[in-house]
């Protein structure tokens, strides 16, 4: 168990400073505009392949199993995904 002097220690030494003309970088900053099927397309590669292909085989199978089983579970698939 650490002392309380060392906790402050390494507390004062990886402290970050303070920002310096925030705003003015903000206000300067390059920003450009995204179209939304874009933006889709470039967070859908952040998401691992086994769970795209989780998901479309859990998918299908309730799509499936919709129309194998009585109509009446369609309800509790639907509540379930």
């Amino acid at each position: 168990m650490m002392d309380k002097n060392m906790k402050s220690i390494l507390k004062w030494g990886f402290e970050s400073p303070p920002p310096v003309r925030k705003e003015e970088f903000l206000y300067h900053a390059p920003f450009q505009r995204m179209r939304i099927h874009t933006f889709f397309w470039t967070q859908a590669g952040y998401i691992r392949k086994w769970i795209w292909v989780f998901s479309i085989f859990l998918f299908f199978a309730a799509l499936i199993g919709c129309f194998i089983l009585k109509k009446d579970i369609l309800w509790e698939v639907s509540a379930f995904m």
